[in-house]
């Protein structure tokens, strides 16, 4: 069988979480990439990784940063020879060649701040309705929505597509305990502890704040003196003076050191629940992940966390705060933290609701109480990532048509 090869060209640095979809291509496909960026997937994030992650954040208030950098690989960079086609993850494609677009949310076509997409939104426009691109995909209905109501899609609505996120399935045995019931929250594996996390300004925004790590120790605390097999594992940098306030609650084990893959495995293995009471937009796999090795989640219902958790079947969705300005305002579909809005935002996440926090501990208490209940919704998340929905299979079957379409068209 002749496997074609699809270029897969990010927008910034190959990111370890686009792992499952490199590592698993359609069939008949392979990814390639440029330079060594694929070695770099399995490498362990470094305190300069924050730093670099965070310069196309902070350049993106001056400049269109996706859209220059696509604009300059049209000029001085080129597909490794024998592509097809090229996969471009949040931005487009200035060369003329078939290629089809992968984008988490419109601005992110412009950078890290939806100015700039309104600034470009007509070079956008004209790009994505060119006959080189040839389809657009995103990972949710929300994404989706963001693209329909920012752009003027009239010449490219017919190409948007949603293709949902997997992960693929883990082979191994769950073993439950009857002696305990550990949750287990996850922030960020690439946000370090200790020099960088203490003086970046917000570095804790993105793996405490935003996942909801205050929520998730808040409904621990409560829920600890009821049930005392009750264990946590916080798996996040945890700003020093919230530690002080639950240092001495028992049973929480804090990991804020970064983690291999391995190792955070051994975390998924041996937990009950995953609690992701977020606030953030997570088009990675973190919730997928926890599913696939058998845990129920709790979590909230912003941005597509109902889509990828199943209420009442792979875990139980709770709203999320009123008091927290989630979109730049009614039918934009644009998150908050890339607006004006950021700072009001980010003054929210640091608020814990007790709405939140009761609907959490409700949630928990459902699980923790029942545990034929909590092992059948783990079962059903594992299948739902196995052979359900967000199944390699799934995604696959979505892509494969995607591709087969675009390269059966492409003079190649």
């Amino acid at each position: 069988m002749t496997v074609r090869q699809v270029y897969f060209e990010p927008s910034g640095r190959i990111h370890s979480a686009h792992r499952e979809l490199m590592r698993y291509p359609p069939r008949g496909y392979e990814f390639v990439t440029g330079g060594r960026a694929w070695d770099r997937l399995a490498a362990v994030p470094t305190g300069s990784d924050l730093i670099i992650h965070n310069l196309p954040v902070l350049a993106s208030k001056l400049l269109p940063v996706p859209l220059l950098k696509a604009w300059l690989e049209s000029k001085f960079a080129k597909p490794p020879e024998g592509a097809s086609l090229t996969y471009a993850y949040n931005h487009t494609v200035f060369r003329q060649e078939p290629w089809v677009l992968n984008v988490e949310w419109a601005h992110m076509l412009a950078g890290f701040e939806v100015k700039q997409l309104r600034r470009f939104k007509g070079v956008i426009e004209r790009l994505l309705g060119s006959p080189h691109c040839r389809k657009i995909v995103t990972w949710c209905e929300p994404a989706r929505r963001s693209i329909l109501a920012n752009l003027d899609c009239r010449g490219f609505a017919h190409k948007i597509d949603v293709v949902p996120i997997a992960v693929h399935g883990k082979q191994f045995t769950k073993v439950h305990r009857d002696d305990r019931v550990r949750i287990l929250f996850a922030g960020s594996a690439n946000a370090p502890r200790g020099f960088l996390a203490g003086r970046l300004p917000g570095a804790y925004l993105y793996g405490f704040y935003q996942k909801g790590g205050q929520e998730a120790l808040e409904t621990y605390a409560r829920l600890k003196p009821r049930y005392p097999q009750l264990e946590l594992v916080m798996r996040a940098a945890v700003p020093p003076e919230v530690r002080r306030r639950y240092d001495a609650v028992p049973g929480i084990r804090f990991l804020e050191q970064v983690l291999t893959w391995p190792e955070m495995e051994e975390e998924f293995k041996a937990a009950d629940i995953f609690l992701f009471p977020s606030h953030q937009v997570p088009p990675w796999g973190v919730i997928l992940d926890a599913m696939s090795y058998e845990l129920p989640v709790v979590t909230t219902d912003v941005y597509a966390n109902a889509e990828l958790v199943e209420d009442g079947k792979t875990g139980i969705v709770v709203d999320g705060s009123a008091s927290v300005p989630y979109y730049e305002g009614a039918g934009t579909w644009i998150p908050s933290v890339v607006t004006a809005r950021r700072r009001e935002f980010n003054r929210a996440i640091r608020r814990v609701d007790p709405r939140v926090v009761d609907d959490l501990a409700v949630a928990l208490v459902r699980l923790i109480e029942n545990a034929e209940q909590r092992h059948a919704m783990g079962r059903a998340a594992r299948h739902d990532v196995e052979r359900g929905r967000h199944s390699i299979q799934r995604r696959n079957e979505k892509l494969k048509k995607i591709f087969d379409e675009v390269t059966d068209g492409a003079d190649v």
